[in-house]
């Protein structure tokens, strides 16, 4: 089988090839089969152009798209489902339209027929002379009857019919046992989807052992164009602005870099730039290269460091040190405590109750009524909303780390209207309370908004999507409001100091007969990417276990006692049982449920500070009442300072961005309420459900120190 370094030297020997109009000559031929040959030839014409990565190869520009937007978070077999998915979709909408495409992409001109459809496409307006239509038009269409509006829904979408493959376009559907005709729509059944979709991967690859080459070679292509591409601009920027690479290079100048370019891009929540790179904002020249793709923020901490040679290249005289990220008066929270006291009626579906706003200035009480019901169900929506939506809002098939159901809404509207009913129902209900909140936004930078609750449905609600009016903010995508779920009657048995170096742990769980997580291990991969620089100065150590057992976890915790224990992988909720688990391996590879109070007993004297439980409804409480423990409560309780887990099922693609978000900002030295704030925004940006990440934590005071802190050079 050929590797990427074959398939990178093959391409580059046709570029050169058609370049120089010479035949393709070298050692590297008989390394690669021909079928690699043969996909490789498509795209020789990759190009960048305006930012982004064009080829008149619609599978390639496709997938090079997205390399470049989930920045090294797609996956193979994420591609694969990607196209097997979108070509069931057509099979189950029009059949007869599918046999159609299927016969043409048998001829050697298929690939030009489809770009000449989407030219056509493109310029086309209903009533176009049906003589003009391209030959696949005429195909797909004899009578000239389908509306613009027709075609796109039958050539659109993400991916396209253009940029999916021919080799799975050529999928025998056949071998799945029904046909596909007979399904239950995508949006009614996605998991159904998911799994034909792997059913047509088994049997293409059992058939042809070569069929992965497909989508391989050009994700092997895609991955290094992206990183020449991100290379190339550090080069420009090295040797541009030599002075301003000099800061870049000092601890803690990479999170500065991104700073300065979030507020030359003018996103809302940047901050302004610190004070020694304020000078480069009269630079024209410096902020339309910061415009240009691909952006800092998009590159990782650890290829910024290969890239930049930070550990091999010569010492050079230093610019003055530039302090470290202290959390300036500015910067820190102000506490402001939402506690939410039952009434005196029995909760059904609206809870009533007192609601008591205690701030600096005092307390503020009030009545308050919260469609509990009503607001839960919306949230509850939102993985079957998201599950079905992309950034570019057309409707995809994520691989979940549990399963859902699809609710064809936007998800952007029903956010605002979720956030907007918590507000009225709360601060809204009380003039004087919106006052004392709004003032206090007004007079400190930021405000951590505290939710207290013995009403474990009322604490479950989706504060994070809490929407203030006055300012158009919603609370989870700001730095200036952070929304903290209250732990009562914590124990400390260990520090809750995080030394130097910051020791962390993640932990892989992939057990026997559970759904495959095709990002998990591109998890691992990319957190050890993140912390190659941080490791490099000594200010971090990472360990891992690829493969968790009980056992496994218990020996390390002991021995290695990390700060921040990173869990990747499955979770359960059984509400009928009470019962809320982490699904890790026995020593026969099976299952095995690390129950909330088992984790618990772990973790109470271990010295883990923060524990971010990147599973599904790891978050969820496994009951209503007080007595009611999730897995976050009862390892709170037990001494861990903070948490943050979800709420509810996550896309596999969308924990592994929350993941390098996350970390990529711990690493800058952000403190962890920052830190969740921006892994959600990169989320966001990838149209994805950002909302389902939570934090949970006992006393507000240790929240600011949870941070790694980074060394000042002289």
């Amino acid at each position: 089988m050929s590797s990427r370094e074959d398939h990178l030297r093959w391409w580059r020997q046709m570029v050169r090839a058609s370049v120089t109009g010479q035949a393709a000559t070298g050692p590297v031929i008989g390394a690669v089969p021909e079928p690699a040959v043969g996909i490789l030839r498509r795209f020789t014409d990759a190009k960048a152009v305006n930012g982004t990565i064009e080829s008149a190869d619609g599978a390639f520009a496709f997938i090079a798209a997205k390399v470049a937007e989930q920045s090294g978070t797609t996956s193979l077999e994420w591609l694969h489902q990607r196209f097997f998915i979108r070509v069931l979709r057509l099979w189950h909408d029009d059949g007869s339209r599918a046999e159609t495409l299927l016969q043409a992409s048998r001829r050697p001109d298929f690939p030009a027929e489809m770009a000449a459809l989407d030219e056509w496409l493109e310029h086309r307006s209903d009533g176009t002379d049906a003589a003009k239509r391209p030959e696949l038009a005429v195909l797909l269409d004899s009578a000239n009857a389908l509306s613009q509006d027709e075609w796109r829904s039958l050539v659109g979408g993400s991916p396209r019919l253009s940029q999916i493959p021919v080799e799975h376009i050529q999928a025998d559907v056949s071998v799945l046992g029904k046909h596909p005709s007979t399904l239950p729509d995508y949006l009614d059944d996605v998991v159904l989807y998911q799994n034909l979709a792997k059913d047509l991967l088994e049997a293409a690859q059992a058939a042809d052992p070569e069929f992965d080459l497909c989508v391989r070679a050009r994700l092997d292509v895609a991955l290094d164009l992206v990183e020449r591409r991100r290379f190339a601009k550090l080069r420009m920027l090295e040797l541009g602005w030599p002075e301003l690479m000099e800061r870049v290079l000092m601890p803690g100048g990479v999170r500065r870099l991104r700073q300065f370019e979030a507020y030359v891009l003018g996103d809302a929540d940047a901050e302004a730039p610190a004070e020694a790179w304020t000078r480069f904002l009269d630079d024209e020249h410096l902020k339309e290269f910061l415009r240009t793709r691909p952006h800092f923020r998009a590159i990782n901490d650890g290829f910024l460091a290969y890239a930049a040679g930070t550990a091999d290249r010569p010492a050079r005289p230093q610019p003055e040190p530039e302090p470290e990220l202290e959390l300036e008066e500015g910067n820190r929270y102000r506490d402001a405590e939402l506690t939410l006291k039952d009434g005196p009626d029995e909760y059904q579906e609206t809870w009533k109750g007192t609601a008591v706003l205690r701030t600096a200035q005092g307390d503020l009480q009030w009545a308050v009524t919260i469609k509990v019901k009503e607001l839960t169900d919306a949230a509850n929506d939102f993985s079957r909303i998201y599950m079905g939506v992309s950034s570019s809002g057309s409707r995809t098939g994520p691989v979940m780390r549990d399963y859902s159901v699809v609710n064809p809404e936007n998800p952007t509207v029903m956010t605002e209207k979720l956030g907007l009913a918590l507000w009225d129902q709360t601060f809204g209900a009380k003039a004087e309370a919106a006052d004392v909140l709004l003032d206090l936004l007004a007079k400190h930078q930021r405000v951590r908004l505290t939710v207290a609750s013995n009403n474990n449905a009322v604490v479950d609600l989706q504060w994070e999507c809490l929407r203030i009016p006055k300012l158009r903010v919603t609370v989870g995508l700001t730095l200036k409001l952070s929304v903290v779920r209250k732990v009562a009657d914590p124990v400390s048995l260990s520090s809750h100091t995080i030394g130097a170096p910051l020791r962390v742990l993640q932990v892989l769980a992939e057990p026997d007969g559970l759904p495959p997580l095709p990002g998990a291990r591109q998890e691992l991969q990319l957190l050890r990417e993140s912390f190659a620089e941080a490791e490099h100065q000594q200010t971090a150590i990472l360990q891992t276990i690829p493969k968790a057992t009980e056992r496994a976890l218990r020996e390390r915790l002991r021995r290695f006692r990390p700060h921040v224990l990173h869990y990747i992988g499955h979770a359960m909720v059984d509400r009928h049982t009470g019962t809320a688990a982490l699904i890790l391996s026995d020593t026969n590879g099976r299952r095995f449920d690390l129950t909330a109070e088992k984790l618990a007993v772990q973790l109470q004297d271990s010295g883990v500070v923060l524990a971010v439980l990147n599973g599904c409804m790891t978050g969820v409480n496994p009951g209503t009442d007080e007595f009611a423990f999730g897995l976050c409560q009862s390892i709170v309780r037990q001494g861990v300072p903070a948490v943050v887990a979800t709420v509810r099922d996550v896309d596999d693609t969308a924990a592994l961005r929350f993941a390098q978000e996350f970390y990529q900002a711990f690493i800058d030295g952000h403190p962890l309420e920052e830190c969740v704030a921006e892994a959600r925004k990169g989320v966001f940006m990838q149209g994805w459900d950002w909302s389902a990440w939570v934090t949970f934590a006992s006393e507000m005071a240790d929240l600011q120190s949870i941070r790694l802190r980074l060394p000042v050079r002289g």
